[in-house]
């Protein structure tokens, strides 16, 4: 797991998507088999029933919505086939806790900054 893809998901929930694409697109294009747990089965009726109702609602954000939901379950998928062993379940959570105190420190110090200026 690089850590540029941990970075943009924690630092800007702008840049969240990108790395939900591009697992996404890697699943589909290895062809990585989906284990049915009840996370992917809810993330697939999550991406369902927010589908069904953006087209009962006429809402076109609904329905993009929906599809950046189906952008997760490809990266569930992504993540359930690449991450398999112990060790690099804690090497990519170890990776994560750095940069999200990273990210955490950030958050302070711009909310002290906003006391001063």
């Amino acid at each position: 797991m690089d850590r540029t893809w941990i970075a943009l998901i924690l630092f800007s929930p702008f840049t969240a998507w990108i790395p939900a694409v591009g697992a996404a697109m890697a699943a589909y294009r290895k062809k990585m088999t989906i284990w049915l747990t009840p996370m992917t089965i809810g993330i697939a009726l999550l991406f369902n029933w927010a589908l069904l109702t953006g087209i009962y609602n006429h809402s076109l954000r609904e329905i993009l919505v929906s599809f950046g939901i189906l952008f997760y379950l490809g990266w569930t998928i992504f993540l359930q086939n690449s991450v398999t062993r112990t060790h690099q379940v804690e090497a990519l959570l170890e990776k994560v806790w750095r940069l999200g105190l990273i990210a955490a420190g950030l958050g302070l110090v711009e909310k002290l900054l906003s006391f001063f200026m």
